[in-house]
């Protein structure tokens, strides 16, 4: 990478660092936590682990690790190479993890980083700055890139838009903005990552914005508004918090309000470009969407209920309980994430809005 990159120590460089494998610990030992802490919250199968908004805001980007056993699947040296009979260096299964955060827009998305059109190694992820030759910037948020490639990625749609990896998507993850204490509450077995105090009371984090907060605005949007008006849509205001889902290859979307979600119990069943998909909430915030399809045939819901025309039982998470589709599991929506509308419209112009 030549200098004039911006990859010099002597000028400002277009890499800000992520947090990297945090240290975390269980619920039951994190001091460093209040109950009114807002937190992203991720699922890995059945493993929970929370970030809170006041570490994440440091960093607004994550590059984790969930180990998925505590029994080692092979080891680096066998037992004639540490010459003490027995083998060493164990490695464990394990599942990687990107998360991004932007507290200005309440966005936040989970993903396993292996794009779907590369089976390689896992990639590294890390936020950027526009440079002179980046041809791709989100708008109303904060670009990401690999390390690997300099791929430009949206940072919640999961989706690669310039660079050797353009049109890639990631495996999307459960991600949601609750509170520790009601996190928590519902995974008490979750671990939640480590920090001191000292990062709260850093300037830009000590008087972070709510989620609902009107004035929050991440400073690419403020560009926008200046530069480039035309770009904001006006249906809804630009705090609405909004769930939406996109067609990568027809270019729909469509976005509903969570307050309209919430008003049809939380479940609503809907179809883009021909896809089924099945929109929850639960709580305040934990909205998720879902393609609707098992077996080449939609699963259909009765109005506002997770119970399907068969009777089977399912949860927020999209796993069924009983009934015919028992133990099956619907799979998240590749570009569907809880979003401010000021953000979500920008990444989906035109989206059509349900409620």
């Amino acid at each position: 990478m030549s200098r004039a990159d911006g990859f010099s120590p002597a000028r400002k460089r277009p890499w800000f660092l992520p947090l990297n494998n945090p240290p975390v610990v269980d619920a039951n030992h994190a001091g460093h936590m209040r109950d009114d802490d807002p937190v992203v919250g991720v699922l890995v199968g059945a493993q929970a682990r929370a970030y809170p908004w006041w570490i994440l805001a440091n960093h607004h980007l994550v590059n984790d690790t969930f180990l998925l056993s505590e029994e080692p699947e092979g080891y680096l040296w066998t037992e004639a190479m540490t010459g003490t009979g027995e083998p060493g260096y164990p490695w464990f299964p394990s599942t990687p993890v990107v998360l991004s955060l932007c507290e200005a827009c309440s966005a936040t998305s989970a993903f396993v980083p292996i794009p779907d059109s590369d089976s390689a190694q896992p990639l590294v992820f890390s936020l950027v700055e526009r440079t002179a030759n980046s041809p791709y910037r989100a708008l109303g948020t904060f670009t990401i890139a690999d390390v690997e490639t300099h791929s430009r990625w949206h940072p919640f749609t999961g989706r690669a838009h310039s660079g050797p990896l353009a049109g890639a998507q990631l495996r999307r993850l459960p991600a949601f903005i609750d509170h520790w204490g009601s996190w928590s509450r519902d995974f008490p077995a979750t671990t939640v990552a480590l920090a001191g105090d000292e990062m709260r009371i850093r300037p830009h984090v000590a008087h972070l914005p709510g989620v609902l907060d009107p004035d929050a605005a991440h400073t690419s949007l403020r560009e926008v508004r200046l530069h480039s008006p035309a770009l904001i849509d006006h249906r809804l205001p630009p705090a609405e918090l909004v769930l939406g889902a996109g067609d990568a290859a027809t270019g729909a979307a469509i976005a509903i309000p969570v307050a309209a979600l919430r008003s049809h119990g939380g479940v609503l069943q809907t179809e883009l470009a021909k896809r089924p998909l099945l929109f929850t909430l639960a709580g305040d915030f934990r909205g998720l969407v879902f393609e609707r399809e098992l077996d080449e045939a939609a699963v259909e819901f009765r109005a506002g209920s997770l119970i399907d025309h068969l009777g089977g039982t399912w949860d927020h998470l999209g796993a069924c309980h009983s009934g015919p589709h028992l133990g099956r599991q619907l799979s998240q929506a590749p570009d569907g994430y809880l979003s401010k509308w000021s953000e979500w419209s920008l990444a989906h112009p035109g989206a059509d809005i349900i409620g």
